[in-house]
């Protein structure tokens, strides 16, 4: 799944959007400490193999795509802006072949905590994270 995950990386990279929407960039797993918001993490959740055919076979994998950032309702705007980026879009893969792709959950925000450069600061808004899955059919 390692080639799924790096064209993710590199579609995200070319795009100037989201570049510019998310300037701590894109990690795998965790972002390092002390990356600026607002940033993406992915993750792969899942990938089940549906069928096997001779040397062949077609895995459902499923990622998901986190937004982070501060306030609730400003990442969720982000986030919909990196789902619709990846709504849909097939992926050049260095290994195997990407036959299909799908949004399958809307973004679901979800309370992270107060932002430690801010944690002092009432007037400040929580940290978000806003979870985004996709489901990319994948022949090995």
């Amino acid at each position: 799944m390692q080639s799924l995950l790096e064209a993710i990386s590199t579609k995200f990279a070319a795009d100037s959007t989201l570049t510019a929407g998310f300037p701590g960039g894109l990690w795998g797993e965790a972002a390092p400490e002390g990356t600026a918001l607002p940033y993406v993490i992915q993750s792969v959740i899942g990938a089940p193999i549906t069928w096997f055919y001779g040397s062949s076979s077609l895995a459902q994998v499923q990622v998901q795509l986190s937004a982070y950032g501060i306030g609730r309702d400003p990442t969720i705007a982000k986030a919909e802006v990196l789902a619709a980026a990846f709504r849909d879009a097939t992926l050049t893969l260095s290994s195997g072949q990407n036959v299909d792709a799908r949004q399958v959950s809307a973004p679901q925000p979800q309370r992270e905590g107060r932002d430690s450069s801010t944690a002092d600061d009432p007037a400040q808004d929580d940290t978000y994270a806003v979870h985004v899955t996709f489901e990319y059919a994948v022949r090995m």
